[in-house]
């Protein structure tokens, strides 16, 4: 009777994700070929990727996350599912409002939410200070998130001075401003060309943009730490392809936004 020989564990890595592209598959393919690594992607759910870590524990199969919604990473992180990602200089590139002190989870990028709005007569855009907004008016914008909706919902209703703007009461009155991801703009933007919208400015919070972030972590029971290591060096080549594809920002300071999506808030 043969057996088969078992696979060689230091050459195979496992991703899940919730968020996978054409693009993506391009980039995992060449990796596996110039590294002759077993690179598998499991695409899936946030919400199902969160409990199969947890069900699975010390025998979970992956090696690496990749998520959009920063929920799961942080109740991954803090039941003690995640091993401190040990590249420093990955952090020092961040954007300020991106870092974190554990280094346990990497963002790669983010979709803001952005304000659209029309320009005034003279054709100027003007500064919107989000400490005040509409607290001194009755006004309130209109918000359309495609299918982001579940995403923002949490984000904008942890704050009470978003919420109620969010969820207006009867006696406040629509604005003429809209606010809407990053991503749907850009998706949509040809339509909402016909409009009169000529300002677009990222909604910002305490001076933090208003943001959904994908993010990648390494696991703490992964069975081969050293390769995912050299995934995530790899990996800092393809951010300026991932957030693009994604219509998505940056969350580093070196990688410059596309010209696509710069073009668009130019005008």
């Amino acid at each position: 009777m043969l057996e088969e020989a078992p696979v060689d564990q230091s050459r195979k890595l496992t991703i899940y994700s919730d968020s996978f592209t054409a693009q993506d598959s391009i980039f995992l393919n060449n990796y596996s070929k110039k590294h002759q690594v077993d690179l598998q992607f499991q695409a899936m759910s946030a919400n199902e990727i969160k409990e199969m870590v947890l069900k699975e524990k010390f025998s979970c199969q992956a090696d690496l996350v990749l998520v959009s919604d920063e929920t799961v990473l942080t109740e991954l992180r803090l039941a003690g599912y995640l091993q401190r990602i040990a590249i420093n200089r990955f952090f020092e590139t961040l954007d300020r409002q991106f870092s974190n002190n554990h280094h346990q989870v990497l963002p790669i990028c983010h979709n803001p939410l952005i304000v659209l709005n029309q320009k005034d007569s003279s054709s100027t855009c003007k500064r919107i200070n989000f400490q005040t907004w509409h607290q001194q008016d009755s006004l309130y914008p209109r918000f359309y998130f495609g299918n982001l909706k579940s995403s923002f919902t949490s984000i904008l209703e942890s704050s009470s001075f978003m919420k109620e703007l969010y969820n207006p009461k009867h006696w406040r009155m629509q604005s003429t401003e809209l606010v809407l991801p990053l991503s749907v703009f850009m998706t949509c933007k040809d339509s909402l060309e016909r409009l009169t919208f000529g300002c677009a400015e990222p909604l910002i919070i305490r001076k933090r943009t208003v943001s959904t972030v994908t993010s990648i972590a390494l696991l703490k029971y992964s069975s081969n730490k050293q390769e995912a290591h050299r995934f995530l060096n790899a990996f800092q080549d393809y951010r300026f392809i991932f957030s693009a594809d994604r219509n998505q920002v940056p969350a580093v300071k070196n990688v410059p936004t596309s010209a696509k999506i710069k073009q668009a808030l130019l005008h």
